[in-house]
């Protein structure tokens, strides 16, 4: 236990001897490195210089087809032949497809003959019309000769009337006349009447008496008889007068007259009838009638033009079973096929893709540029392209769109760019770096990107002071950035024929004592001399 303790004791204490040893010895390493800052620091410097400095922007993209469309049928069909494939060229109008036709020729032909159908019906209407115009000519001049004989009916109707009106006063005239005549004579056989009345009487009373012989009693009784019947001849022949007068006035009254005149009416309604039979056939020859049939043979013809329309049709649909190349005008280059999607035989639907077509001979870089230089890029400037298939080569382009916006997601706008490709060294898909070139100075004062430090939040670069051999720290504003040189813009005139510290920079201060590499470092006072020289003075 005891030797335990010893043991504790020895150790701690040896500790702490070495804690103390230590300590003395850092803190002399410290005075001896802070006199060795104090003495100089060992720099590189390169001379400022004036040089032609670019803005170079370096970007990575794509490289597309100038031109990429996909040949489908406009139709439905089997696919009987399939006459190119991968990479082989093609140029405009090419054959390059061919659909079973079998039911679109069909199509033609049931087209043909509706078409002729509509001709020959266009036809016949046409002589149909002018048939129609032939025999309205004659329905019109038979409405004319039978409205004349109407008119000339009614013209005799009208004339009968008169002259039975005027018969019928004279005739009346001569049943008045008549019948006072009857009058009379039934007057004078009253008169007789009445006289062998009395002379009958009187024979009888004669004969009564026996007076009177009984011939002379039968003449008297034959005069009465006589008289008597002669009376009552005279007395019918009254009543027959009485009759015609009436008659005579019956047929000159009102109602012989309306009847008249309703025969007369009759007349004239048929001559109207006739009168408008014609005006009706006068207006089937006229204008009217004529655009109507105008119109029905218009509608023959246009039944012709849509027949003729649906033929065309037909054959159109008939030509897209010959599947070629749309027809380009803009260069003789051909294209060349790109993939091909299907195999003869397949049945396709419209727009069902078959091959891509590619141009190749001018390809289409695509990159992305960020708002920082979205500005500096415009339509027109030159770019250099490379990619790893082609080694340090570089293809000449031209950048032709610039999008007018940024994409929300990225921040970045689409720039294409055109690049030549005669040789057909470049292809689409391939990787691309693009330099383009915002812009350059002239004669600018430019210094290594590396020696710009900052001091204090303020960036500079430290010139090297060679009468003091001190590292002056001078503000700088930088410019245009090329690879390891930065332009100064301000201020240029303060490291005109000036060096600046491109090598132990980062250790410099303000006024910092510097050595070059090709000159020797002061010799330095052993510790122990400088303390004896101090001690003397004493």
């Amino acid at each position: 236990m005891k030797k335990a303790i010893v043991w504790v004791i020895v150790v701690g204490f040896a500790g702490g001897l070495g804690y103390a040893g230590y300590r003395k010895l850092t803190a002399v390493k410290r005075e001896e490195g802070g006199r060795r800052q104090a003495a100089s620091l060992a720099v590189e410097v390169t001379p400022v210089r004036a040089a032609t400095i670019r803005d170079m922007g370096l970007f990575t993209g794509t490289l597309l087809p100038r031109l990429q469309f996909v040949v489908a049928p406009k139709v439905a069909g089997r696919l009987e032949k399939l006459l190119v494939d991968i990479a082989d060229p093609v140029k405009g109008d090419q054959l390059i497809a061919v659909l079973d036709a079998a039911e679109y020729e069909e199509q033609v032909a049931q087209a043909k003959a509706e078409l002729a159908v509509a001709k020959a019906s266009a036809e016949q209407v046409r002589l149909g019309a002018s048939l129609d115009d032939d025999e309205l000519v004659q329905k019109a001049a038979q409405a004319r000769a039978e409205l004349a004989v109407a008119q000339a009916n009614a013209d005799q109707v009208r004339l009968g009337a008169e002259l039975e009106d005027r018969e019928l006063v004279q005739k009346a005239g001569q049943a008045q006349a008549e019948l006072e005549s009857a009058k009379a004579n039934l007057k004078d056989a009253a008169s007789s009447l009445d006289v062998a009345e009395r002379e009958f009487e009187r024979a009888k009373a004669l004969r009564e008496k026996k007076i009177l012989a009984p011939a002379e009693f039968d003449m008297a009784d034959a005069q009465h008889k006589a008289a008597k019947a002669k009376h009552e001849a005279a007395l019918a022949l009254v009543t027959q007068r009485e009759a015609a007068v009436k008659s005579a006035q019956v047929r000159l009254s009102d109602t012989q007259k309306g009847a008249r005149a309703a025969e007369l009416r009759h007349a004239m309604a048929l001559a109207e009838q006739k009168d408008a039979a014609l005006k009706t056939a006068q207006v089937r020859l006229s204008d009217t009638q004529k655009s109507a049939r105008a119109a029905e043979l218009q509608y023959a013809n246009s039944q012709v033009t849509q027949k003729e329309a649906a033929l065309k049709a037909a054959e159109v649909r008939l030509s897209y079973t010959q599947i070629k190349v749309q027809v380009w005008n803009d260069d003789l280059d051909p294209r060349v096929v790109g993939e091909r999607f299907v195999d003869a035989g397949a049945m396709l639907k419209a727009n069902d893709p078959i091959v891509s077509v590619l141009d190749i001979a001018v390809l289409k870089a695509i990159v992305y540029v960020t708002d920082r230089d979205y500005n500096k890029v415009r339509p027109g400037q030159e770019v250099a392209v490379t990619t790893d298939a082609t080694g340090d080569r570089a293809f000449t382009g031209r950048i032709v769109r610039v999008a007018p916006l940024l994409e929300e997601a990225s921040r970045q706008g689409r720039v294409e760019i055109e690049v030549p490709n005669p040789e057909r060294l470049l292809k689409p898909g391939m990787f691309i770096r693009a330099r383009i070139e915002f812009g350059r100075r002239e004669n600018a004062t430019v210094v290594p990107v590396s020696c710009l430090v900052k001091r204090e939040g303020r960036q500079g670069v430290f010139v090297a002071d060679m009468q003091a051999m001190k590292a002056r720290f001078t503000p700088v504003t930088p410019g245009i950035t090329e690879g390891e040189m930065v332009e100064v813009t301000h201020p240029p005139k303060a490291l005109e024929k000036a060096a600046v510290v491109t090598l132990g920079q980062h250790l410099l201060e303000d006024g910092t004592a510097i050595t070059l590499p090709d000159e020797a470092p002061p010799a330095k006072p052993p510790a122990g001399g400088r303390r004896g020289s101090g001690g003397g003075g004493h």
